[in-house]
């Protein structure tokens, strides 16, 4: 199932699993389904886009932090889903 491609980042094919290891560089460890606040690498903010839309259901927003980093800021699962 992880192996299964379901969604296109930059025009390349990108599977579950791989969105999967991005939504957990950024999901609560608590709780997945609470709000989205972390720091990344410049390299992965489309995929971690796509990851929090498809896991989570939420809009991300950026902004930039310098040395090549952003902020990521997302309501989570509960607040967009409501479950």
């Amino acid at each position: 199932m992880d192996d299964q491609v379901v969604d296109l980042v930059n025009g390349r094919p990108v599977t579950r699993g791989m969105l999967l290891a991005a939504f957990n560089k950024v999901a609560d460890p608590e709780n997945w389904k609470n709000p989205i606040n972390a720091v990344i690498p410049l390299k992965d903010r489309n995929i971690v886009d796509r990851a929090i839309k498809y896991f989570a259901g939420s809009v991300a927003k950026f902004s930039w932090c310098g040395n090549n980093s952003w902020y990521v800021k997302a309501n989570g699962y509960y607040m967009d889903i409501g479950s």
